[in-house]
């Protein structure tokens, strides 16, 4: 129980004073392609330039696990980058222990309501 809120805790802290956000884009041809490692603020595409078939990037909760979407299944996620900023909809829910829920808008991330990591993004 304790441990919990101060897990809370620090995650509100860390919020104030570091907000991911996804700055890069990276190419490649296949899923198989994608790095072992991956920095935080990229998302690599794999599939034709033109049409990515998946993104793949860390989620923002800092716990490093991945999160990847794929564009023929549902939810169809829709990836839109402006000026090679990323911003995917609709929101992304990832169902583990702690729930992440966020949008992504340009990049930056935006938590929802419903994540246990939301106080991350104020």
């Amino acid at each position: 129980m304790i441990g919990k809120f101060l897990q809370r805790v620090a995650w509100r802290l860390r919020g104030w004073f570091e907000r991911p956000h996804l700055r890069r884009v990276e190419r490649v041809e296949e899923l198989s392609d994608v790095p072992e490692y991956m920095e935080r603020d990229v998302v690599v595409l794999a599939g034709p330039a033109a049409r990515p078939k998946w993104a793949v990037f860390l989620c923002p909760c800092g716990r490093g696990h991945r999160v990847s979407l794929q564009s023929t299944h549902w939810p169809r996620w829709q990836l839109r980058l402006d000026r090679g900023r990323p911003t995917f909809f609709p929101s992304i829910d990832v169902p583990n222990e702690d729930r992440c829920h966020f949008l992504i808008v340009n990049g930056r991330i935006r938590w929802a309501r419903t994540s246990s990591q939301r106080s991350n993004s104020r």
